[in-house]
């Protein structure tokens, strides 16, 4: 296996004809994993009139509980992977969604090609109070659910400093991307510092068939030919949890131009750059982004499919912090 190169990603003038993209394009794709588990899933109060729309749904999606109505966690966690998490070009995204055949919104790659491919990682620790007393939540369920917020780790670290009661009640976790068929040359595992900024941790870039996506919007970046197989296979999250509740995508290989749906750009990343030089090329999510795509998905199943919460979410902002009392 030999690395594949900058020039393979390139759309020539016959694909172009075909795609409608710009000749000399370069062939990309955006995804994202996404999700939490039912107990790290924050207490989610159902806006006005939810319940009354959706009274048989009452003790299967939302419940009354401690005097106020509240979506009930997924028990089998909200996981799933947005197809077209490609902020540049989407920048509003749609909930992901969980796995089922045939999905009409699959990536969709061109046979004899190759794609560079970026895969974030929306998992996220979530920071709560957890003095009750002093912090009432109506709906919390200590020490599993409480009003959560999503903060870069510097700003909960600072927070806790100030007052201990404040915790991290939602960890998050790095989701191992595997995918059938095609390996990877992995040339990126951005990882997230204090402050959010991503870094490269991969010495060189090599060849891999599964590799861990660092939470709280870390991402891999890779490449991969699709050479000689038209057909469909999967990629999916390697916690096997994860991949049976719906972290699992469809990816399809056709030989019509016309069916591909791979972003174009012109130009892609590389082993070297810095991760803000990467950010300006393919856009990361944002903290509330972030938290709205892990507590949503579709499940388009025509066997009971349904969209979860069915409303917008609206993400917790946490109080200012008061200043400390002048100590001189």
């Amino acid at each position: 296996l030999q690395p594949v190169g900058e020039d393979e990603l390139l759309v020539g003038g016959s694909e172009a004809a075909k795609t409608g993209v710009k000749p000399g394009s370069r062939r990309t794709r955006t995804l994202a994993y996404t999700g939490t588990g039912g107990t790290d899933f924050p207490v989610t109060y159902c806006p006005p009139g939810y319940t009354a729309a959706n009274a048989d749904m009452e003790d299967k999606l939302w419940t009354h509980w401690d005097g106020v109505e509240i979506m009930l966690p997924q028990l089998s966690g909200s996981m799933g992977i947005h197809p077209d998490f490609d902020l540049r070009f989407n920048p509003e995204p749609e909930p992901p969604r969980k796995f089922v055949a045939f999905d009409d919104k699959c990536p969709r790659m061109l046979l004899d090609s190759a794609e560079e491919w970026v895969v974030y990682n929306t998992s996220q620790t979530l920071w709560s109070h957890t003095d009750l007393e002093r912090y009432p939540q109506p709906g919390a369920e200590p020490p599993f659910r409480y009003r959560s917020y999503p903060l870069g780790m510097a700003e909960g670290q600072k927070r806790f400093a100030e007052d201990p009661e404040f915790l991290i009640t939602g960890k998050g976790n790095d989701h191992p991307f595997h995918i059938h068929v095609n390996p990877m040359w992995v040339l990126r595992i951005d990882v997230p510092d204090e402050n959010g900024v991503l870094h490269n941790v991969l010495p060189d870039p090599c060849w891999m068939d599964s590799v861990a996506i660092p939470r709280n919007g870390g991402r891999i970046v890779f490449r991969s030919r699709f050479e000689d197989y038209t057909g469909q296979w999967i990629n999916h999250c390697h916690i096997l949890s994860h991949e049976d509740n719906g972290m699992m995508q469809m990816v399809e290989c056709v030989d019509d131009p016309a069916k591909v749906n791979y972003r174009p750009r012109e130009r892609v990343s590389t082993a070297a750059m810095s991760g803000p030089e990467v950010d300006a090329i393919y856009p990361r999510p944002s903290l509330e982004l972030m938290y709205r795509q892990n507590i949503s998905f579709v499940d388009s199943s025509h066997l009971g499919g349904y969209e979860f919460p069915g409303f917008e979410i609206d993400v917790p902002v946490l109080e200012a912090q008061k200043a400390k009392p002048d100590s001189r």
